[in-house]
């Protein structure tokens, strides 16, 4: 099932995954973090940090989907998670992740 933004609460995902993640409850308190329903069509990323859309996709098909992404699009990074898939750091729904390529290879290289 598809959840809109406001039946997760998103704050405190960002807030515990800080470890892996530092930059990413600050980047969500500023709404520089979308969270959109996926449509099957992804959005120019535009100013945003990431665009995490919420889907109603199994986890092999959301790896499948970002790999696709990532094969096609140099300016954007696709990450995918979904709570059965990945451990205590997963989404609390199933999702895929635009992020700017560049700006995400400068964040991990400060870490």
């Amino acid at each position: 099932m598809d959840l809109p933004k406001e039946e997760v609460d998103w704050s405190s995902y960002f807030a515990k995954i800080k470890t892996v993640c530092p930059w990413s409850h600050k980047a969500f308190v500023k709404d520089q973090i979308q969270v959109i329903a996926w449509t099957g069509t992804p959005r120019v990323l535009g100013s945003a940090e990431a665009i995490v859309y919420t889907c109603d996709l199994s986890a092999r098909q959301l790896k499948v989907l970002a790999n696709k992404f990532n094969q096609q699009d140099d300016d954007c990074e696709w990450l995918w998670s979904h709570p059965k898939g990945g451990g205590e750091n997963s989404t609390p729904v199933a999702c895929l992740i635009q992020q700017d390529r560049r700006k995400l290879h400068e964040l991990r290289n400060k870490l």
